[in-house]
């Protein structure tokens, strides 16, 4: 099965434009780093880069963000998010990592999974169900599926 490393998991944390989440994430060289950091609290700008990558447009970012933080916090927030917040983006960002892997890194097919009901889901989309811990590993076991080739 795969599991997103560290070098994996801050490619989409990251997102295109780094900004000021180089340099925070410049001391994370493994997985304990990146939990190290996520405990202090990632970068606002890092759940502007996950919801951007699992996204078609600006209405489902918003969407996703809100899974992860309601407006007036996000408001109030003004350089990180704080360590729950931290870990739903970093939930997301897994889920992210394993979607690319599977979809071979084709973005349009990642953000089409990603935004498209699935029966096994409930006819809910991966990025609704990605809000809860389980519902994550439910979109998980759909992706192992995928990889696998495994039916219904």
């Amino acid at each position: 099965t795969f599991t997103p490393d560290a070098v994996t998991l801050l490619a989409v944390l990251r997102g295109p434009q780094s900004g000021r989440a180089s340099k925070l994430y410049s001391t994370v060289h493994s997985l304990l780093d990146l939990d190290e950091v996520a405990r202090e609290g990632l970068p606002k700008e890092s759940l502007t880069a996950v919801v951007g990558a699992a996204t078609r447009s600006a209405s489902e970012a918003v969407t996703a963000r809100r899974s992860v933080i309601p407006d007036a916090t996000w408001k109030r927030r003004t350089i990180r998010l704080n360590p729950a917040e931290s870990d739903r983006t970093l939930r997301l960002a897994r889920l992210i990592a394993l979607t690319r892997h599977v979809w071979h890194d084709n973005e349009d097919d990642v953000t089409e999974f990603l935004s498209t009901p699935h029966a096994l889901l409930g006819g809910r989309t991966p990025l609704e169900c990605s809000a809860t811990d389980l519902g994550t590993e439910m979109v998980e076991g759909v992706l192992r599926r995928l990889m696998f080739a495994v039916a219904g």
